[in-house]
């Protein structure tokens, strides 16, 4: 994200997962709108901002979200749910940041996972919607 042209922004991007079962995979990946277009790429949040920052993980019931794998990288976020030992169906958000010089005026956002999860996003407290398993959702950096 280093240019000497251009400032970069952050935004918080939140997924919410619902109807996730116990080994479900789920993939979120980052695209730019146009292959001439700078790239849009997770993050830890602004730099030197200790309040607010980090990738967060969190049940929406009150249990702990029960994760056997996690990866991140620039573009995507990989993760499969673990057994819980109940086997019933797991409900939680993924906050992250997004960091994008400000020459950007959207991205391309993905979900891959197994057709019984659900996932929502709201991106920077503006835009909610669900986003169409294996369906790119081109969503306006504004």
């Amino acid at each position: 994200m280093s240019n000497s042209k251009h400032s970069v922004n952050y935004k918080i991007l939140v997924f919410t997962v619902t109807n996730a079962q116990p080994g479900d995979s789920i993939e979120l990946k980052l695209s730019p709108m146009a292959k001439d277009m700078s790239q849009v790429v997770y993050c830890a949040g602004k730099p030197f901002v200790t309040n607010r920052t980090g990738i967060v993980l969190e049940s929406t019931s009150g249990s702990e979200v029960p994760v056997q794998k996690f990866t991140v990288n620039q573009t995507t976020v990989r993760f499969t749910t673990a057994s819980s030992g109940g086997g019933s169906a797991l409900s939680f958000k993924l906050t992250v940041w997004i960091a994008a010089h400000d020459d950007v005026t959207g991205f391309g956002l993905t979900s891959t996972s197994n057709p019984n999860v659900d996932v929502a996003y709201n991106f920077d407290s503006t835009t909610n919607a669900t986003l169409q398993p294996n369906f790119q959702t081109t969503v306006l950096w504004g």
